[in-house]
């Protein structure tokens, strides 16, 4: 009983919220990673000065490199975004898995699921900030919505303390 009451308590006054955020615009993410490397813009500046052979290995590692930066640029979005919501949660966000596609994501390539423990009284500031955020990198080829309120249930524990917790 005793424990059972410090988690009502605990959780008095606070509900779940889900942030989901997905690629919608590939193409966009792509040309910000290229006009952001100077590696890139100085490797496609020398294609047209090559010859066909070295063109191709050219063409071939400069893929590779688009590839790493995109990588790395969706990795820093993702950071940033996690760092922007975490001060909202009351508890160390939850890792949830990702619906598999077609179901809920309109076809889109989802690339993050958390759930935060939100007091009542920042729900509202939570949603405008999932707004604001998704106004910024919407045109970067991300998408964020938020779903909720729901109950606790992410931050009920049933005998794994650590489970799917940062």
């Amino acid at each position: 009983y005793g424990e059972f009451r410090k988690l009502l308590d605990k959780l008095r006054g606070k509900t779940e919220w889900g942030l989901k955020i997905y690629v919608v615009n590939k193409e966009n993410l792509l040309e910000a990673a290229k006009k952001e490397d100077e590696e890139i813009v100085r490797m496609k500046a020398e294609l047209s000065e090559k010859p066909e052979g070295v063109k191709y290995f050219l063409e071939k590692k400069l893929g590779e490199r688009i590839s790493e930066k995109l990588n790395a640029q969706l990795d820093k979005y993702l950071k940033d975004i996690f760092e922007i919501f975490l001060p909202f949660s009351i508890e160390k966000p939850v890792i949830n898995k990702f619906l598999p596609e077609g179901l809920g994501d309109k076809g889109r390539e989802m690339i993050l699921n958390m759930s935060y423990l939100v007091p009542d009284e920042k729900a509202g500031e939570f949603q405008g900030t999932v707004r604001r955020i998704h106004e910024f990198y919407s045109p970067k080829g991300l998408w964020l919505e938020y779903t909720g309120p729901w109950p606790p249930y992410s931050f009920v524990n049933h005998g794994d303390k650590n489970k799917n917790k940062i």
